[in-house]
């Protein structure tokens, strides 16, 4: 993988981060008009590392200069990823047809909002979208969490 490689994950001093274009993203008018640049949790870094020194260079071996991070089994540009990841997700829960990256997404941002309801700005920033969108598109999270807090209330209310 070449170090100067322009790709949407790359490496700097304090870690591995990920880049994308404006153009990039589907809701281009909305919060989605710059360009998204963000770093990389310290573990999922060193995850990354162990793969480009121990699994990598065997999915090379047919074609050693490969420029992607994440080549194909057979060392050609995989470009349906979101697919193999459905495929995966099927096979390994069974209780779902699958999922793909726009649904881990969803499900990433819904469960964060889950166990912190108020913080809807923080999964706008995430998913580089507006707080509007978030809001419309999570709120239910609000009123279900909401009557979760009112029925443990309701079970501290002394019976007698």
């Amino acid at each position: 993988m070449p170090e100067d490689d322009p790709g949407n994950l790359y490496r700097r001093h304090d870690g591995w981060r990920l880049r994308f274009e404006a153009a990039d993203f589907k809701n281009q008018k909305g919060a989605a008009n710059s360009e998204y640049d963000a770093p990389l949790p310290p573990d999922l870094s060193r995850r990354i590392e162990d793969y480009l020194q121990e699994f990598r260079p065997r999915l090379l071996r047919l074609n050693p200069g490969a420029p992607w991070v994440f080549p194909s089994r057979f060392a050609t540009f995989w470009d349906d990823l979101s697919r193999q990841y459905e495929r995966v997700t099927e096979r390994l829960i069974p209780e779902t047809p699958g999922f793909g990256t726009q649904a881990l997404r969803h499900l990433v941002a819904t469960d964060y909002l889950r166990k912190h309801p108020e913080d809807c700005s923080t999964v706008a920033t995430l998913l580089h979208d507006r707080l509007e969108t978030v809001i419309a598109n999570y709120a239910h999270l609000k009123q279900d969490h909401s009557f979760g807090r009112w029925e443990e209330h309701v079970q501290t209310i002394p019976k007698g």
